[in-house]
């Protein structure tokens, strides 16, 4: 089936719940942003305006769910993929959810004060952490690309790239516990937490992505058939 005649088997109201999915997605790409900047940030102060940042952010993905979830409830959505698309948002948003937890506890544990000897603890996780985020925006730039194209091999190729890039992030996230556990004698408890719940976040995230491209590519596979 060619990319026109797929494109065209979709009604307005999935073509609407779609663009409202990647319209979360942007704004997890956006909260991404602000993470970073919180995981680098020199002063408390920064750490706090910048998840001010990343809660407004997380309050219009609510928003955004809300409104789309409605679309799908009343009837604009063919009833054997209500469920799915209803699934689909809750993930979506749950992304930025996940965004939400980690600018939270950045925060948090910016206001503690460790020993000098514990200071270095987690810059040690730095660059597992940026590598984690940066998987994070590639999979959510091709997920946002799923869902606009038009074309069912596109959307297939689209999901193995999602699938490749989780695959990667649980070897991340792997070798940041192996590390995390060889640090532990050496930690505050505090910063074992702080590392491992910014670590599970971030590979929900990378789950979150590539279960919606999973369904998605599920709900066209039907209606192309």
């Amino acid at each position: 089936m060619n990319r026109k005649r797929f494109s065209g088997m979709f009604i307005i109201g999935e073509k609407r719940i779609f663009q409202g999915l990647a319209e979360i997605i942007q704004l997890g790409l956006d909260a991404k942003k602000i993470i970073r900047e919180m995981l680098n940030a020199e002063t408390v102060s920064s750490v706090g305006k910048l998840n001010a940042t990343v809660i407004a952010l997380e309050k219009e993905s609510d928003k955004v769910a809300f409104r789309i979830s409605g679309e799908i409830t009343n009837g604009a959505i063919s009833s054997n993929i209500l469920d799915t698309l209803l699934e689909c948002v809750d993930m979506a948003d749950n992304i930025l959810d996940s965004f939400h937890y980690m600018g939270r506890e950045i925060k948090r544990t910016g206001n503690i004060r460790f020993e000098a000897k514990e200071l270095g603890n987690l810059l040690a996780f730095q660059s597992q952490l940026n590598e984690l985020l940066d998987l994070s925006e590639e999979a959510m730039k091709a997920l946002k690309k799923l869902l606009s194209t038009g074309s069912l091999e596109e959307m297939q190729s689209i999901r193995l790239e999602i699938e490749a890039i989780e695959e990667k992030g649980d070897n991340v996230k792997d070798a940041s516990f192996d590390k995390l556990y060889l640090m532990a004698p050496d930690m505050h408890y505090l910063q074992f937490m702080h590392i491992t719940e910014l670590v599970h976040k971030l590979d929900d995230i990378l789950d979150s992505c590539e279960d919606i491209s999973d369904l998605i590519l599920a709900i066209s596979t039907s209606i192309a058939k």
